[in-house]
This record gives C-alpha cells, sequence and structure tokens, in this order.
C-alpha cells in the first residue's frame, strides 16, 4: 500500500484529527484514511440539482431586504424626533 506524506499540517487540524481519532477510536492515522476515503470515493456533485433543490425552497418572491432596512431606519428616526414643546423623549441623553 502506499505511503503519504502530508508537511506544514496546521496545529488546530492535528488537534482536532487527534480528538476525532479519539472519539471514533482510531489511530490517527486511520482517521486521516477514513477521511481520505470518504473524500475521494464521494460521488460527485450535481450543481445544478443542488440549485434546483433550493430554488425550490422558495415559493414566493424574496423580501425586499433594502426596503425593510429603510422602512426600520424611519421608524427609529420618528421615534427620535423631539416631543412637541422641545422636551427630549424619555430614555434620550440628548
Amino acid at each position: 500500500m502506499p505511503t503519504i506524506t502530508v508537511r506544514n499540517v496546521p496545529d488546530a487540524v492535528v488537534r482536532r484529527l487527534k480528538a476525532r481519532a479519539e472519539r471514533n477510536r482510531r489511530s490517527l492515522n486511520g482517521e486521516v484514511v477514513t477521511l481520505l476515503e470518504e473524500a475521494a470515493l464521494a460521488p460527485p456533485q450535481d450543481v445544478e440539482a443542488l440549485l434546483a433543490e433550493a430554488d425550490s425552497w422558495f415559493t414566493g418572491p424574496l423580501p425586499d431586504l433594502a426596503a425593510e432596512g429603510k422602512r426600520a431606519g424611519r421608524k427609529y428616526e420618528t421615534a427620535r424626533e423631539p416631543h412637541p414643546g422641545g422636551a427630549a423623549p424619555p430614555g434620550d441623553p440628548s
């Protein structure tokens, strides 16, 4: 069986691989081989099918987030307008 050497693996990745190997009761090498097998043997993803599925999640028009933000901003500014007579609204430090 061939051997692969992997260099410059970040410490955080090694720590997570070791923890994962321990959870799965495997050696570090066994865990890495398993992950490589899963990645290499996984069927290729059909991007068009994934996009079609995502499109099916939205049955109506998408919300206009910019307009919603503008409305929320107007509500905020209206709430901050001074009261008649010049008194500041309660809780307004200005």
